[in-house]
């Protein structure tokens, strides 16, 4: 398990990027922006995600990965073949 303090910092770099990205183009967003705005050092992206493109990647999963996930689920517990088991004359 993590330490508490590498959890948070993740956690803040991630809400940072977030806030980031919305406010403006991934190609004008910087890495020193991000960690400045999450109060961590500019290694730490690299240290966790690797590049700003996987910082970028990992925010994308984190936003979207809970309602796909509800989705996913709903998708499965619907009964029975959507469409029909054979194509072409009965």
């Amino acid at each position: 398990m993590l330490p508490r303090w590498r959890v948070l910092a993740r956690g803040r770099l991630l809400n940072a990027a977030l806030d980031c990205f919305l406010a403006d183009d991934y190609h004008r967003v910087t890495t020193r922006l991000i960690a400045e705005r999450a109060g961590a050092n500019v290694s730490m992206i690299r240290y966790y995600f690797g590049s700003k493109e996987g910082l970028y990647e990992e925010m994308i999963r984190d936003t979207l990965g809970p309602p796909l996930d509800v989705l996913d689920g709903r998708l499965h517990r619907i009964p029975g073949p959507v469409l029909p088991n054979h194509v072409g004359p009965p």
